[in-house]
């Protein structure tokens, strides 16, 4: 109970006490630019976005812009016929799409690395098995090498540059511009919580400054 409250105590924490100064990070800074403001010099870091994703999802529809456009998106990569951490890692996440099952601006995103066998028919199984929400959660798959650029240079995980094979136990959490906020291991329950804690942060970032 102590954990699923954590949460929740973090956003009326943050909803009723002062300035918001728990902040979630943004990885990989590319350049800064200047820009000048009433007279005075304003520095802007650009960071790193991942690109688009060129996916079609488990009801053989393609993942379009409109989809996941403005999002905050939580993604892993995976493929079905994993018989070690990946059902444990889409087991754990089942607690992410409860904790945003409400919330229409954060989409669970799950990429294959097995693109020739995770067709559309076989990602439907595996949706009925671990009773994904379709809704919430894009099971996506797409051309090989595409999703293995999406994952190295993209989302900046390991991968066996020789053989161009991509695996990783790393859930990665992106906001709407589709900067990098943080990286957790799916494998770990207590790491999914943090992931939760700071997407609802994430959350109350975008409200804060509307």
């Amino acid at each position: 109970m102590v954990v699923l409250l954590i949460p929740i105590l973090v956003v009326f924490f943050l909803r009723t006490f002062a300035t918001n100064h728990f902040g979630i990070i943004t990885y990989y800074p590319t350049e800064v630019k200047e820009r000048i403001v009433d007279g005075k010099t304003i520095l802007d870091t650009v960071f790193h976005q991942v690109s688009e994703f060129p996916l079609v999802n488990q009801n053989g529809d393609s993942v379009n812009k409109g989809q996941l456009s403005k999002k905050i998106i939580i993604a892993n990569f995976f493929f079905t016929r994993c018989p070690g951490i990946c059902p444990i890692i889409t087991s754990n996440l089942l607690k992410v799409q409860q904790s945003f099952i409400d919330d229409s601006d954060v989409m669970l995103v799950s990429i294959s690395v097995d693109a020739q066998y995770d067709r559309p028919d076989v990602m439907l199984k595996y949706q009925e098995k671990f009773k994904i929400d379709n809704n919430k959660w894009f099971l996506s798959t797409g051309d090989a090498r595409a999703i293995y650029n999406l994952g190295f240079y993209g989302f900046k995980l390991p991968a066996d540059t020789v053989d161009k094979t991509l695996h990783s136990e790393k859930v990665v959490l992106l906001d709407k511009e589709r900067h990098i906020r943080g990286y957790y291991t799916g494998t770990d329950k207590k790491e999914i919580d943090r992931l939760i804690t700071e997407a609802k942060i994430l959350q109350y970032e975008y409200k804060s400054a509307q």
